[in-house]
């Protein structure tokens, strides 16, 4: 890229897009583009990075002790919590092979200390962030995100195995195909067993590599259409908490719905407030992950999506909100012997926005809480 072209690029990425003409010339005087292959770390947990990253192209997840947390995708920038608190809590991993931009770790915190609009964004807190992002999100992407079908995005081909089939076979095939899953069939039908079931069984439980993959395969697998659209498959895969869907077309596989492929489609629409409900690991985070909901029915709101495709939305989001709540404050020897009902618009499925609800608790027969 030419120098006006690496200016116009970081014109548009908050909160580059704050700064005066000649500010960016210094930014970009200090970038270097950087290639990463599939595979590279980044950032390790617990180590202190030494640049800035901003995507050009390519995928990369961050996770924390295995467990996705977000997605980045082009125009997306990152880890600046990890240069200013000087360790980084997760890994930064290249899922698609990335070209980028870098500053250099001392460039990019005395560029903040010396520019108050982004001394000013990066000591906003989490919640004043995302709602900026969202902010300045084009409308006309929020409405292609609404109308967007699995069709439009990338699917993983389907790799097979037959039952009989060993745990070392299957992985080679796994490994051969690039595939962090494989398909298994047999007499239940087609299965699936995915990179964590390998650690899970094979390393945590000491499973035979020689044993046959059937064994450790999940199977009923929940399947959708390529019509189907990419917010359907969001919220059946919130609802049955997978990471997978079979795509069929005419009752044939033809390919399989990864969520890290959703979440980085959709994050170039939005920032969906599923991911921060799914990570919170405490109360204030669930409550900065609520606060969003209301910003993303506005949004939906404002570019025509239908009511009953919000109320959808928003019970799925407000189950999951409460599931993880309802563990949070209540005592384990309770939680293990009672139920959680909600009651009116919320348990209907039929509320958009917060209200005081009616609810109710049901305790196992003969248990006493003390």
């Amino acid at each position: 890229m030419s120098i006006l072209e690496q200016k116009a690029f970081i014109s548009h990425i908050p909160p580059f897009d704050k700064l005066q003409e000649s500010e960016l010339k210094t930014v970009v005087d200090a970038m270097d583009i950087a290639y990463f292959k599939k595979g590279e770390y980044l950032i390790r947990q617990d180590t202190s990075p030494d640049v800035f990253y901003i995507i050009i192209k390519g995928v990369v997840q961050e996770t924390h002790d295995d467990e996705m947390v977000s997605v980045y995708v082009s125009q997306d920038s990152f880890d600046a919590m990890s240069l200013l608190d000087g360790i980084s809590k997760n890994d930064f991993i290249v899922r698609e092979e990335l070209i980028c931009y870098v500053l250099p770790k001392t460039f990019f915190l005395n560029f903040i200390q010396n520019n108050d609009a982004l001394k000013k964004f990066y000591s906003q807190n989490l919640s004043k962030r995302l709602n900026s992002l969202i902010e300045q999100r084009n409308n006309t992407e929020l409405a292609s995100f609404m109308m967007a079908k699995i069709k439009d995005i990338y699917l993983q081909p389907p790799v097979y195995v037959e039952a009989e089939s060993t745990v070392y076979d299957a992985v080679q095939m796994m490994a051969h195909q690039k595939s962090s899953f494989i398909l298994v069939k047999g007499d239940k039908g087609i299965g699936i067993v995915t990179d964590k079931d390998i650690r899970d069984y094979v390393v945590l439980q000491r499973y035979s590599i020689d044993n046959p993959i059937a064994h450790i395969a999940s199977y009923d697998l929940i399947s959708l259409g390529r019509d189907d659209f990419l917010l359907h498959a969001l919220l059946v895969m919130l609802r049955n908490s997978i990471k997978h869907l079979l795509i069929e077309q005419e009752h044939e596989i033809i390919g399989v719905l990864e969520q890290i492929d959703l979440l980085s489609y959709l994050s170039n629409h939005t920032r969906l407030v599923a991911v921060q409900i799914e990570r919170a690991q405490n109360k204030a985070q669930l409550k900065v992950a609520s606060q969003n909901m209301t910003n993303m029915i506005k949004a939906f709101n404002a570019n025509g999506m239908k009511i009953k495709y919000l109320m959808q939305w928003m019970t799925e989001l407000n189950q999951q909100v409460l599931k993880k709540l309802y563990a949070f404050i209540v005592p384990k020897a309770l939680l293990d012997n009672s139920c959680f009902i909600v009651m009116g618009s919320e348990g209907r499925g039929e509320q958009i926005l917060k209200t005081d609800q009616d609810n109710a608790i049901i305790l196992r027969d003969a248990f006493v809480y003390q």
